[in-house]
């Protein structure tokens, strides 16, 4: 009897642990945030961003900032992907996600 009371909590741990293990990017709908290196690595400075990958198309005001625990966070948006920057140093590029646009033939709503 003790024997299967093992084999059983064995079982059961096993399954459980299939269950908890990690999720993919494309499972947790991350498609977008996936690094590459035709990215700024964190840490770099924002000269070395604009020499590396020219104008962004767009450079969006800072926010935050008014606190020294709340440093200001700024966002600069390429054609392929975004980057944050922490006062004047990447913290993260991401991937744009595509947009759908939607069809001529699509009702409007």
């Amino acid at each position: 009897m003790h024997t299967l009371t093992r084999a059983i909590l064995t079982s059961a741990v096993l399954a459980l642990g299939a269950l908890a293990a990690p999720a993919s990017a494309d499972q947790l709908g991350m498609q977008g945030s996936t690094y590459t290196s035709s990215m700024p690595a964190r840490g770099t400075h924002m000269n070395t961003v604009l020499r590396q990958f020219g104008e962004p198309n767009q450079r969006l005001s800072p926010v935050g900032g008014g606190l020294p625990q709340h440093p200001p966070i700024t966002r600069w948006v390429y054609p392929g992907f975004t980057v944050y920057f922490e006062r004047e140093s990447v913290i993260s590029a991401v991937a744009n996600r595509s947009v759908a646009q939607p069809s001529a033939s699509a009702p409007p709503q």
